[in-house]
Order: C-alpha cells, then sequence, then structure tokens
C-alpha cells in the first residue's frame, strides 16, 4: 500500500464509510499520507487482511476507536414527479466508474445502478446518501459536482432528512 492517508486506510480496515470516522484535524489531511510494506500470505482471506490492519494501526499508530451513535444529515436519491430521466446503460459496458477533476468533481459510467450512484454520492459529500428511487434498471452517468471544500446543500436536488448512524471515533 503507498501513499495512504489515515482517512483510507480506517474506513477500509473497520468497514465504514469515511463519513462515519471522526478524530483530530490530522486525520482528514491528505498531506499525512504513509506507506505500507507488508506482505500477506496467498489466498489470505480478505477478512483478515482487514484485522492485519487494523492490528497495524492500533501497534504502529497508536490508534485508538470506538463506535458511538450520531445524529447526521441523511440525504435520500428520489426520482422527481414526471419519472426518471436517465440514460439507459450501455449493456456491453463494464460496470463502474471512473472520475477525473481535482477531488474527482466528475464521475462518468456507463452502466451503474442507483444504488451504486447513491453510494459514490454518500463518498463524494461525507453523508448517507439512501436510493428511494425505486429504478432496478443500470443507466450511464456523466456528472459534475463541487468541489469537497464546497458545501453541496440539501437544496441542490437531494432531499434533507435525519438519521442516526453507528461510527468509529478514532482518538489520538
Amino acid at each position: 500500500m503507498a501513499k495512504n492517508s489515515p482517512d483510507e486506510m480506517i474506513p477500509w480496515a473497520f468497514l465504514v464509510k469515511e463519513y462515519q470516522v471522526s478524530g483530530p484535524r490530522w486525520l482528514n489531511d491528505d498531506s499525512e499520507c504513509f506507506d505500507i510494506d507488508a506482505t500477506v500470505p496467498s489466498g489470505t482471506a480478505q477478512a483478515q487482511v482487514r484485522l492485519m490492519l487494523r492490528v497495524l494501526l492500533e501497534e504502529r499508530f497508536k490508534l485508538a476507536f470506538h463506535r458511538e451513535r450520531r445524529m447526521f444529515p441523511v440525504y435520500q436519491l428520489e426520482v422527481l414527479k414526471g419519472g426518471p430521466r436517465l440514460e439507459p446503460a450501455n449493456p456491453e459496458a463494464k460496470p463502474g466508474v471512473s472520475y477525473e477533476g481535482s477531488f474527482r468533481s466528475r464521475i462518468h459510467s456507463k452502466n451503474t445502478s442507483t444504488a451504486e450512484f447513491a453510494n459514490l454520492l454518500s463518498i463524494r459529500l461525507g453523508h448517507p446518501v439512501i436510493d428511494k428511487t425505486g429504478i432496478r434498471e443500470r443507466f450511464a452517468i456523466d456528472l459534475e459536482i463541487p468541489e469537497r471544500r464546497q458545501r453541496y446543500h440539501s437544496s441542490q436536488h437531494l432531499h434533507s432528512d435525519s438519521g442516526q448512524d453507528g461510527a468509529p471515533a478514532a482518538n489520538r
């Protein structure tokens, strides 16, 4: 693993979303990146690799954590009156997403679902996005969203709701 920041490693190791992790300011500072040079035996299950990374974070970085319930904004992805106006997916296109621009400000996919799209928005916006569209078909997207430093307001096509979620809080 090369050039990984703690805010990338912790969610992967603990199977949580980035927005569920809180801690000191340096935790989210992408200038604090680390190279991890480790060898994992061939055939090691991903769950075991996650556990190994948790142990490494606790021992080498002195990471201490706990889980707690918090209230924070939750967004819903909904279909507007008049129905969806989504471009159908190219059935021959490989599912997946590509990013462009600074802070991954442009998202492209020729074959994705609304559930996958809601997950992408969750990561990008830093808050949960729940797929309430009921759309089962796959579609193509080409979306440009504001940079991470700019706030995305609930009035911009997403419906804001409130919710809670258990999240690990990292302590130094």
